[in-house]
């Protein structure tokens, strides 16, 4: 998990680092300007020159910063190291650019000059430190290159003036590098915090799924437990009335299963208990559909959007399939069979009914006990006046 917790760590640092591109353009561009509008005291030789560099620099920065926000949920940490090693290798090549420009370009025997570059040099490396102070190489990336050597520069040209910008310099940088090595260890901290917050949501989130889905099965089958099927049997009830659309549910019964037990022993009941639950869940043929093991051998299907004679004639394939398993059952009491058979009741929601969740299932119920009473392995309707149909 640590290790997760880093690669995602990495990866939110070079998507910030994209999301300050913008901020970055926007104060190469304002440097420009200001060269630009003092330009009187730049030489003009090779001024356009140096200007196009820089603008170069940026259209490459736009470039990459479009290019990586328009894949960055599909790219990999690897390929997002490449686009940062990009990102720096023009963050280097505009400061080298400004520093060339700034000592070249600039006339070296007027102190207004002296004072020109050290402006300009301030103002580049404060506002990168502040849109990059969440990370140390990439501020250094782009200060070092610029600063460096136009300090180097004010150093040897040995006049007042120069002295004084190579100070103010040095304490700036002092200053600055230690509050920005203490910012970048706090923005880290903050982003691996973020991130373990946002993995512990997810495994909470996960923990209470899984809590959920097993709280809503049976542990022996696996199908859905009796709380669950009354949830949904009372939600589609009710989506029934609001629709005026058919409901029909089954209520179904392993023969003689006690006797399984007895016979065979519980550990063989369970295994053939799962087997029919397995197969019974085979014969969802509909999404929406649902089936449940509503307690000991029995077993409920819900079926929206299914009346009576769809329900009746899904029972009947259920009830022979079953039977055509051929499942052992030596300890059955029907004479004629010696595998394994199930009874159905089945009824159907009248439609604008008031009747509840188990209402419905009670009825279903006496279908099925009417069943069992009329020699088992059949299926058996209860209508709106009692027993009306006898599938056998």
């Amino acid at each position: 998990m640590s290790e997760e917790i880093q690669v995602k760590s990495q990866s939110e640092l070079i998507n910030l680092l994209f999301d300050r591109t913008p901020y970055m353009v926007i104060a190469q561009v304002l440097a420009i300007v200001v060269v630009y509008i003092l330009s009187d005291i730049v030489a003009s030789v090779t001024l356009h020159a140096w200007f196009a560099t820089l603008l170069l620099c940026i259209c490459v920065w736009v470039a990459a910063y479009t290019l990586y926000k328009g894949s960055e949920e599909s790219t990999t940490l690897q390929q997002k190291k490449k686009w940062r090693l990009c990102w720096l290798s023009v963050s280097f090549i505009a400061a080298l650019t400004y520093a060339i420009g700034l000592i070249g370009l600039v006339p070296k025997d007027d102190p207004a000059s002296i004072y020109f570059i050290g402006l300009i040099t301030l103002y580049l490396v404060s506002i990168s430190t502040i849109i990059l102070n969440f990370s140390l190489s990439a501020t250094l990336g782009f200060v070092a290159p610029l600063a460096i050597p136009v300090t180097i520069y004010l150093a040897l040209q040995g006049t007042p003036e120069s002295i004084i910008v190579c100070v103010v310099f040095s304490l700036f940088f002092v200053s600055t590098f230690s509050v920005l090595k203490a910012n970048n260890r706090m923005f880290k901290n903050a982003i691996q915090l973020k991130i373990n917050k946002s993995v512990s949501e997810h495994l909470r989130a996960q923990t209470e799924q899984y809590n959920y889905e097993v709280s809503r099965r049976d542990g022996l089958t696996g199908l859905f437990n009796r709380r669950y099927f009354y949830e949904v049997l009372d939600q589609e009830m009710g989506r029934a009335n609001r629709n005026h659309t058919p409901l029909s549910l089954l209520l179904i019964d392993i023969d003689h299963f006690r006797e399984y037990n007895e016979h065979y022993g519980h550990i063989e009941g369970d295994n053939r208990l799962l087997e029919v639950a397995q197969l019974l869940d085979s014969k969802l043929n509909r999404k929406g559909d649902l089936i449940a093991r509503y307690e000991g051998g029995q077993f409920a299907y819900i079926l929206p959007n299914s009346d009576a004679n769809g329900a009746v004639a899904y029972a009947s394939k259920i009830q022979k399939f079953i039977q055509e398993q051929g499942i052992e059952h030596k300890a059955t009491k029907l004479s004629l069979l010696k595998v394994m058979t199930i009874s159905i009741g089945v009824t159907s929601l009248p439609l604008m009914s008031r009747l509840t969740a188990k209402d419905l299932t009670q009825y279903a119920d006496t279908a099925l006990t009417q069943a069992k009473n009329q020699g088992r392995n059949r299926v058996k309707l209860y209508g709106d006046i009692g027993f009306d149909q006898d599938h056998a």
